[in-house]
Formats: C-alpha cells, sequence, structure tokens
C-alpha cells in the first residue's frame, strides 16, 4: 500500500492529519461563533438520472456545493 496523502512537513499538513494551533487575540474585537444545532439528513429521497447509461457522468453533472454557494 503506497501512502498518497503527502508528508508532514513545517509548512504542510499531510491529509488525514491533524495540528492543534494555540490563538491568542489583542482587543476586544472577538465574538463566539453560536452553536448551530445539528439537524438528522434527509431520507426517502432519491436522484433522478436523465441517462442511465452511466451513473458517475450523471453525478458528476450535478453542482457540487462549492458551485452553488
Amino acid at each position: 500500500v503506497v501512502n498518497q496523502t503527502g508528508k508532514n512537513s513545517a509548512k504542510t499538513i499531510a491529509g488525514g492529519d491533524i495540528r492543534i494551533f494555540s490563538v491568542t487575540t489583542k482587543g476586544s474585537n472577538v465574538e463566539e461563533i453560536p452553536f448551530i444545532p445539528l439537524t438528522s439528513n434527509p431520507t426517502k429521497r432519491g436522484l433522478t438520472l436523465r441517462n442511465i447509461s452511466s451513473v458517475k457522468e450523471e453525478i458528476l453533472l450535478r453542482p457540487t456545493f462549492l458551485n452553488e454557494h
């Protein structure tokens, strides 16, 4: 098995690795982000396929989160 996630260094973080940072701020112009409760995943939904010859192509043609927001 070959590791394709990269290597850790002083300037890079390998895929799947974790780093913890300590942050100190000056001044009081800092706001805490409010907690947003998790919602359950949607159920009983279907994906309409126009061209049944390639499920992969149909999924790749859909807009992604980054395209929409």
